[in-house]
């Protein structure tokens, strides 16, 4: 549930995994998401764009791109959150 929306009795899911150097780890808003017809083009999108560019690059580009698929224009709230593992 989003921030401020679960009961008192609601523990949120949890999820390790190991990331390494240089690797990116990138969270989007529903409306990012709901723009590309499927997770596997919003997945190579993001593959695409962390091969050459910043996180604020990438999280910029990434909403531009969402934008694109939806005929320019925001449709929901899109917001990306990117950041880089610098050490492992």
């Amino acid at each position: 549930l989003p921030a401020g929306l679960q009961s008192a009795d609601t523990r949120p899911e949890t999820t390790c995994f190991p990331l390494e150097k240089r690797s990116f780890f990138v969270m989007v808003s529903d409306g990012v998401a709901d723009a590309f017809p499927e997770e596997t083009i919003l997945m190579q999108e993001i593959a695409r764009l962390s091969r050459q560019n910043s996180p604020r690059q990438l999280a910029s580009s990434l909403v531009a791109s969402a934008k694109q698929q939806k005929g320019n224009r925001a449709w929901d709230d899109m917001t990306v959150i990117a950041a880089k593992v610098i050490e492992a």
